[in-house]
């Protein structure tokens, strides 16, 4: 970070150093700073990956400037953000806690990438807020089909599989995703937990 800022201190008007600086605020849980550091960006290039990248926080964060943005990829003409751009959409209606909406974008995404795996995985979660966990289950069996090296897909199985009242299978499931990423904190917690409970 501090050889990120002596560039910007240097030349502030290099663009892709600002994004570099907020990806490495968004590691450090640093939201608004991340969202900071991609508006200087998107002001000196309007350059789609980083309205993609705004666009993604925005709609996180409940910020309907999300929306703006996934509309301005929306007209870009090559390549095409299409698929990211209804993806952003469906961010922003998960997180002002509109479901169903959120569910009808990510689907809109999905039709055009089947192999989006954050699509999948947003879905499930929209789905799992509204208790919807069978529904749920069924969307990350089919990714995990996709991609079976999708350790969130696992993961967020293990979540529905617990919530549907089969603790064996939960554990598989957290098992499988700590098999692809053995430094899945959530996972190993989600683990470890259903251990402790089936030893008492």
């Amino acid at each position: 970070m501090s050889q990120t800022d002596s560039i910007l201190h240097t030349d502030s008007l290099l663009a892709n150093f600002w994004n570099i600086r907020a990806v490495l605020l968004f590691e450090q849980a640093d939201t608004t700073g991340a969202i900071q550091s991609l508006e200087k960006a998107v002001s000196i290039e309007p350059y789609p990956g980083y309205w993609e990248a705004l666009g993604t926080l925005y709609s996180e964060t409940g910020n309907p400037a999300g929306l703006s943005l996934a509309d301005s990829l929306l007209i870009h003409e090559s390549p095409k953000w299409d698929k990211e751009a209804y993806y952003i959409k469906g961010l922003y209606y998960s997180a002002v806690n509109n479901g169903s909406k959120a569910i009808e974008w990510f689907d809109k995404s999905l039709s055009i990438s089947f192999t989006y795996m954050e699509a999948y995985r947003e879905k499930a979660i929209a789905l799992m807020h509204m208790n919807r966990y069978a529904e749920a289950l069924a969307v990350l069996d089919k990714a995990i089909t996709i991609q079976n090296g999708f350790d969130e897909g696992h993961y967020y199985r293990g979540q529905c599989l617990e919530k549907l009242k089969r603790p064996d299978e939960a554990m598989e499931a957290y098992q499988t995703a700590l098999m692809y990423d053995a430094g899945y904190t959530e996972a190993r917690s989600a683990l470890d937990k259903l251990k402790a409970n089936g030893s008492k």
